[in-house]
């Protein structure tokens, strides 16, 4: 696995962004993951002598799992219909365990694989 030895701003300014743009986007988070929240204190108080960076907090730990679009560009009805339909969904899939595993070093971030041992296929995911 490559690693890098620079770092760069996550929040760098993508295509289309400029001040006050917000995106939509799903995310899975890690509430009551005791192991993960374990793991990154141990990468927090590894790299809290490197200057430069930000240390993110078990709270804003994440998995983007899909972007919809900058929320001026998506109507009010379809985000509604977008939520509604998501949640629906998402109520009929059975808890599953999520591995995050072999840490790469990226430019904006250290980020882990994440795998599903034991989980829904993505068949059960998009039916």
């Amino acid at each position: 696995m490559a690693h890098t030895d620079r770092t760069t701003d996550h929040w760098w300014w993508r295509p289309g962004w400029e001040p006050g743009a917000r995106f939509f986007t799903f995310h899975f988070t890690f509430q009551r993951t005791d192991s993960l929240h374990r793991l990154a204190a141990d990468y927090r108080r590894a790299l809290t002598d490197v200057e430069g960076l930000d240390l993110v907090p078990d709270q804003n730990l994440h998995l983007t799992t899909q972007g919809l679009d900058f929320a001026d560009r998506v109507p009010q009805d379809e985000v509604r219909a977008i939520l509604t339909a998501a949640r629906q969904r998402l109520a009929s899939v059975p808890a599953f365990d999520l591995a995050v595993d072999r840490p790469e070093i990226t430019p904006e971030a250290i980020r882990g694989e994440a795998a599903t041992p034991s989980g829904p296929s993505s068949a059960d995911c998009t039916r």
